[in-house]
């Protein structure tokens, strides 16, 4: 049994040798688990540290008496539970949080009240923490060290004019109507402070947005020295109106915050840590008493975090499945050929005796061997991905943490290197298992014969792959040989399977699916349509699936109608390709490459490969590009302003055109005017059921000089003509009357007809009398249209539109049409081409204007749509999209090497006619210019196939998924990113090339007896 297990071993080493290329290709593809496990536990360890949002880690809510405000010995023994178990505490700190939610001081922005609750939290040693100083950081002064010292806010100070070592007498406001205040006498404020990093919660009370927290000094020992508790508690008591009413009143806690050892966390044992965590935790707080409240706050982070990373390493396995597959595929084709050249070895092995299993245990020991080979490459290659793949990674998984840029450090865990084994274990048998059934199906005589053939088809030669070419030269003798041998090679032909055209046209099927989806949710579509489109919906995601992998089926259903189905047609194609480059020789290439069908693999990989980088390039760049499209579609103007004409204090019309007039004449620093041209829009809606009806009242002339002003992003070319027909048919038309856009739905869920009249009932509000206005307006339906840039995006069934021309109103000033307005702004000398910065434009509008404008919401062109940079892909809708496109340029790596690996096993199996060559003086530059051309033939034909499948589907897919977010036929265009695709498709044929110019280096040491080994 030793003696078995030593030559086993002895043989996968000594035979790890012709693997290099094997163990190269898998290793890349293993590499992927190696680089996305460093990956995501350096991003989880990353998260994990911004998921820490609580400044305590566990927190007890004491129960003590609301007028005992000092801590005796009998409290400190809460402390000692905790540091006397086995969790891992650094420290814990007591502290009072005094809040009340009847407390708070009024802001006045723009003339409007906002209330910002008071919180106040008291406290002695947990300012020197360095807990309290990894979240709070002291922008000015110092922590508070003394009794009445306060530490506030930066923001808070600057909102109300305080500054440090000054002494402030602060109103506290008791009730919403403002009748009862509190003064607080002397504040004195030592330091001023703004959080480091994310802090929404400190201990069981939340760090909310409109509070703010007072850090003041309490040595817990005084009741006196609690400040500023007694100066509230006396206020409260001689207030009758307070005393009167229970709800009226403050809280005052006494809490325990504790501080766990973050750095003790095991990242890769998340589930097993909180668990444990929180078993110790319910056994520590087992003898509390029981009024006292104890908190867990760690371990629903641990949760939180495993749990999501859990989900992402799943997706992003399955998102690497294409890439496995294809090393798989690759690593048995690479081993079915080590075989062949194993044959006398086997031959001899039968020969002696061995039975087939202990040749299966030789290369399973061998698979054995080189997994680990494999496994240390992936490992070492893995870096490489961690460090490229941030480029794709990081804007999707860190987007929220505003990483741009940011560089993980690797986070090697023992976990990460264990899957790394174990997927380079698993990848390694399985691609070996196809040559172990190879081998054990061969009986000792095919063996044997095999020993004296050459792989290839032999039925192909000169004369039977090009008789057109030579019937000419055939002698009459000869004729009926030839003529059998046609016929022979016409009957093999009839029997190859005939599935090219068939395969083709199934990559049709997504984009029909998805059609008929579409068909079934535009108005008027069939009962039975509609069922058939809900069916389909239902299974979208498989159908987007498919539509992705569309380009691997075009491709590979047409080559393999142009070269599997008929050879000869490959041949002559080949031919004349190589006839460019090597003339009389010509004929051997095409003889060769449908002889070896390596060289069909080749085509194939290449081919599919292509399609699917010219697929994902084109998707990706389209897609993100499509996605801020449909932002600019709903801004539609350089400046999008909208309001409620009641929240700015409008009293008439008048003033609404005081304020657009303001914003018209706006003008800059150096006295430039700054905007072109503005156009109102007054928008009203009303439910009609479940049905949400938009109304939309413009100027549509003013509309349609601001939206198609710089070659802004129309929905289609026809649409400026389409909105001028508008505006020429109501040119003659009274007040009473309008013709109007409105959406398909309009149509389908009133059930009316292009041309039908409608008459519309608008409603007005006189805001000096109060009165309603009531006006009827005959409208003839005169166009539909799904978007109206700046006003509409039609998308849902649920809600339609409706646009109607200003000048149906005549109405007195004291009148506005609608409580809401939209202002679209052409704003002068914006620079497009620049960094689209509207801020300083916004920044005067609000700072100019008489009016409030702190409720105006402000959207922005972006005329820079066509720059895209990597957190751009995680806009895309399809999740992972950008992620796959990543997989494609390392598969294209591996792809270079299986290239190498098919190239070489051609090769080989064609050392014996090289030899004949030399032999005859053909010469070894003749040799390797037939070799360079073969490839760069396979490279042609797989390119040009690729390209064009991938850019027929590609189009198809961004032109069916846009129509799936609504609008109907809009005018996306379709984008591609050149230099990308040549980067990466360079990178293939360079290490492509790189491998064969090794292999010519090899053989340019072989003699040529050494060539004509396999003759003998």
């Amino acid at each position: 049994m030793g003696n078995k297990v030593s030559f086993y071993w002895k043989q996968g080493i000594k035979y790890t040798k012709q693997s290099k290329l094997t163990i190269l290709a898998l290793g890349l593809a293993v590499s992927m688990v190696a680089g996305f496990g460093y990956y995501f536990d350096s991003a989880q360890e990353f998260t994990l540290q911004q998921g820490y949002t609580n400044m305590f880690d566990f927190c007890v809510d004491i129960d003590n008496d609301a007028m005992d405000w000092t801590i005796g010995e009998n409290e400190t023994y809460i402390q000692d539970i905790f540091s006397d178990s086995s969790l891992d505490i650094l420290d814990s700190y007591y502290y009072r949080e005094i809040s009340s939610e009847f407390l708070y001081i009024n802001q006045d922005i723009f003339g409007v009240i906002e209330q910002h609750d008071l919180v106040w939290i008291s406290a002695n040693n947990l300012y020197s923490s360095s807990r309290f100083q990894k979240y709070i950081n002291i922008d000015e002064g110092k922590v508070p060290t003394n009794p009445g010292e306060c530490l506030v806010a930066t923001e808070f100070a600057d909102e109300y004019n305080l500054s440090v070592s000054s002494k402030e007498n602060l109103t506290i406001q008791v009730n919403t109507i403002g009748k009862y205040n509190l003064t607080i006498d002397d504040i004195n404020i030592v330091g001023l402070y703004s959080t480091k990093r994310v802090l929404t919660q400190v201990g069981e009370s939340d760090f909310d947005f409109n509070q703010f927290r007072i850090f003041t000094y309490n040595d817990f020992s005084n009741e006196s020295q609690i400040y500023p508790t007694e100066s509230i508690i006396n206020a409260f008591e001689n207030d009758s109106f307070i005393q009167n009413r229970e709800n009226y009143g403050f809280t005052i806690k006494t809490l325990l915050g504790v501080d766990y050892d973050r750095d003790s966390v095991n990242i890769a044992w998340l589930s097993a840590s909180s668990e444990r965590i929180e078993d110790e935790f319910q056994r520590t707080i087992y003898n509390f008493p029981s009024a006292y409240q104890a908190y867990n706050i760690i371990s629903p982070v641990f949760l939180e975090q495993f749990d999501f990373q859990t989900d992402i390493r799943l997706s992003i396995q399955f998102t690497n499945l294409p890439l496995y597959l294809f090393a798989i595929y690759l690593g048995s084709i690479a081993n079915k050929s080590n075989i062949r050249k194993r044959y006398f070895e086997f031959f001899s092995m039968r020969m002696r005796g061995f039975p087939k299993r202990m040749v299966q245990n030789q290369l399973i020991t061998e698979s054995i061997v080189n997994s680990f080979f494999i496994s240390i490459l992936g490992i070492l290659f893995g870096f490489g991905i961690f460090f490229l793949g941030q480029y794709w990674l990081n804007p999707i998984f860190l987007n929220d943490f505003n990483v741009e840029g940011f560089l993980l450090s690797p986070n090697v865990t023992i976990t990460t290197i264990g899957e790394t084994f174990l997927f380079g274990t698993v990848m390694t048998l399985l691609a070996s298992i196809s040559a172990i059934r190879f081998i054990n199906k061969l009986k000792t005589s095919e063996i044997s014969s095999a020993l004296t053939q050459k792989e290839g088809d032999t039925d192909y030669d000169e004369t039977s792959l090009y008789i057109k070419e030579y019937k000419s030269q055939i002698n009459e003798g000869a004729k009926q040989e030839e003529l059998d041998i046609q016929n022979f090679i016409k009957r093999k032909e009839e029997l190859i399977p005939k599935w090219g055209v068939a395969i083709s046209f199934a990559a049709l099927l997504p984009p029909i699916l998805f059609f008929m989806v579409l068909l079934g949710q535009r108005p008027g579509a069939s009962d039975s349509l509609i069922e058939i489109a809900l069916v389909l919906q239902s299974q979208i995601t498989l159908i987007t699936i498919l539509t992705i992998a569309s380009p691997f089926v075009l491709v590979a259903g047409f080559l393999r109608f142009l070269i599997v189905e008929s050879p000869p047609r490959f041949a002559k194609i080949a031919k004349k390709i190589s006839h460019l480059f090597i003339r009389k020789r010509d004929y051997l290439v095409g003889i060769e490459m449908t002889r070896q069908k390596q060289y069909t693999r080749i085509v194939f990989l290449i081919g599919i490969f292509v399609s699917l980088l010219v697929f994902g390039n084109m998707s990706t760049n389209s897609l993100v590009r499509q996605s801020q499209i449909r932002t600019n579609l709903a801004v539609g103007a350089d400046l999008k302003m909208e309001f409620l004409v009641a929240g700015q204090i409008f009293e008439d019309h008048a003033d609404l055109d005081n304020f657009s007039d303001e914003i018209r004449n706006l003008r800059d620093d150096a006295n430039n005017s700054v905007v072109n041209d503005l156009t109102l829009v007054y928008t009203k809606f009303e439910h009609r059921g479940q049905v949400k009806n938009n109304q939309y009242f413009v100027n549509l002339t003013e509309y349609l000089d601001i939206i198609k002003e710089s070659d802004k992003n129309l929905p289609n070319q026809n649409f400026a003509s389409d909105i001028q027909s508008v505006i020429d048919y109501n040119a003659d038309l009274s007040e009473d009357n309008a013709g109007i856009i409105v959406s398909s739905t309009y149509l389908a869920n009133n059930d009316f007809r292009i041309g039908e009249t409608v008459v519309l009932t608008h409603t007005s509000t006189n805001y000096v009398t109060g009165a309603r206005v009531n006006k009827l307006i005959t409208a003839r339906i005169f166009m539909v249209l799904d978007v109206m840039p700046g006003l509409y995006f039609s998308q849902d069934d649920l809600e339609d539109f409706m646009v109607v021309d200003t000048h149906v109103f005549n109405y007195s000033k004291e009148v506005i049409p609608t409580n809401r307005v939209i202002e679209l702004i052409d704003v002068k000398n914006l620079d497009t081409e620049g960094t689209n910065d509207y801020t300083p434009i916004i920044s005067l509008i609000r700072d100019s204007s008489t009016y409030n404008t702190y409720a105006v919401e402000f959207e922005s062109y972006n005329y820079n749509w066509k720059t895209v940079d990597s957190s751009s892909y995680n806009t895309i809708e399809i999740p992972y999209l950008g992620l796959f496109y990543f997989n494609l340029i390392v598969i294209g790596a591996v792809l270079a090497v299986g290239v190498a690996i098919l190239i070489f096993s051609a090769q080989d199996q064609n050392r014996s006619m090289y030899g004949e060559l030399l032999a005859r003086g053909f010469g070894r530059k003749g040799i390797y210019s037939m070799l360079s051309v073969q490839m760069l033939i396979a490279f042609l034909i797989s390119v040009v196939v690729g390209i064009l499948g991938g850019t027929l589907t590609s189009m198809a897919f961004c032109k069916m998924y846009s129509l799936t977010l609504g609008g109907g036929f809009l005018n996306m265009p379709i984008f591609f990113n050149y230099l990308e695709f040549v980067l990466v498709l360079g990178m293939v044929l360079g290490l492509t090339f790189a491998f064969m110019i090794v292999g010519f280096l090899n053989q340019s040491k072989l003699e040529i007896c050494e060539f004509l080994e396999d003759t003998d």
